[in-house]
């Protein structure tokens, strides 16, 4: 299993992207068409890769994001939206996948999933009830004992506070400037004390969530984008502590001085 957590991301990336194939190939093609034993064999080839550092993979469906252990995929998402939409209808928050599975359960797998309808039943049976695959479970996360599961619902959406208070801060310290003439320093020294801490703990679900767009406040989440991806950078070259922050601090000043125009040009002049 890849340590690095670029390498990481990748490959759960490219897990998500296996895995979709499968069950796309499910729905479109026969059992025996060559396709879906090629759409199977990726998947384990990728499975294969990541087991050797975990007895079990989680993929989890958290507010309509995939996340794999901790690690939530927004570019994964955008590809995956039908597919998201026809899990949680069926209510499944989380497939967790055991090593020792096989290709053929894989295969048995992907085409139950193909067979569930866009939508439940009301009344019904969950369409998931007589499921029993080998080393394959499906449930929800919210009410599973399943505590890694838990876990990424917890942690990803601590992270998104986190994130959503230091936009928030942001725009303050974006306020200051425009008022004043000067940034906020109090207000962006909060944010990024938040966020340094949570690059140390969690760098890779925090950077990952910097590829999600929210263009109603484009400027603010830009702001923050820049000092999360420099800190995640100094972090992976072993900056840790005070000289983090700095470089944090330094990294959200210059976004906020850069997207005033006469800040930015009174520090040329002056320069």
């Amino acid at each position: 299993m890849p340590t690095d957590s670029a390498a990481r991301l990748k490959a759960y990336e490219e897990l998500i992207r296996r895995f979709a194939s499968m069950v796309r190939g499910a729905q479109l093609y026969d059992a025996k068409h060559p396709l879906i034993q090629r759409n199977v064999e990726g998947l384990m080839e990728v499975l294969a890769s990541l087991f050797e550092g975990t007895p079990t993979l989680t993929i989890g469906l958290v507010h309509r994001e995939v996340v794999v252990s901790d690690t939530p995929l927004p570019r994964a998402s955008q590809l995956m939206g039908d597919l998201i939409a026809r899990l949680l209808a069926h209510d499944i928050e989380r497939i967790t996948i055991e090593q020792g599975v096989t290709a053929a359960t894989l295969a048995a797998f992907s085409r139950a999933m193909a067979a569930l309808p866009p939508r439940a039943v009301p009344g019904a049976p969950p369409a998931t009830a007589d499921w029993k695959f080998t080393h394959v479970r499906v449930g929800r996360i919210g009410g599973s004992r399943d505590t890694a599961a838990d876990g990424i619902a917890s942690d990803l959406e601590a992270i998104r506070q986190l994130y959503q208070s230091a936009v928030t801060a942001s725009e303050q310290a974006w306020d200051a400037a425009s008022t004043e003439g000067m940034p906020d320093a109090a207000a962006a020294k909060e944010v990024v004390d938040g966020l340094a801490d949570a690059v140390t703990e969690n760098r890779t679900a925090l950077v990952a969530l910097t590829a999600m767009r929210n263009y109603d406040n484009y400027t603010f989440t830009h702001m923050v984008n820049v000092s999360i991806l420099t800190m995640g950078q100094a972090r992976a070259l072993g900056i840790e502590g005070r000289l983090l922050r700095e470089f944090g601090l330094s990294a959200l000043m210059l976004a906020v001085v850069n997207h005033h125009e006469p800040i930015a040009t009174a520090l040329a002049w002056s320069s």
